[in-house]
């Protein structure tokens, strides 16, 4: 179940949940919810707003700027939640590295 691969699956797993619940408007699933651990969560999230930077750019080419308020709200959420973990990498898995993308 801590096998790298099964994590990478699993944050997967999470940026799916994520951007569904985003684009729908429901609540955001917690990681109990989703049976994930919190470093994988948070990558999970990370991921998630990386790939709505990429909606937020189709939409504001669309001229859709109000529709992509809702992706760059919780990308700033994120970013704001993410800065704040100062742990080593070993725990986190890179995540340092995820939250410098998103900047």
């Amino acid at each position: 179940y801590h096998a790298g691969y099964t994590q990478d699956a699993l944050k997967e797993l999470v940026e799916a949940h994520l951007v569904n619940a985003v684009s729908r408007g429901l609540p955001l699933p917690t990681p109990g919810e989703l049976f994930v651990t919190g470093p994988t969560y948070l990558r999970g999230m990370s991921e998630a707003a990386t790939e709505m930077r990429r909606f937020v750019l189709d939409l504001m080419r669309r001229g859709q700027v109000v529709e992509a308020e809702q992706y760059l709200e919780f990308m700033d959420e994120v970013y704001s939640h993410l800065v704040t973990v100062d742990f080593p990498d070993a725990v986190t898995d890179g995540l340092r590295r995820h939250t410098d993308v998103l900047r």
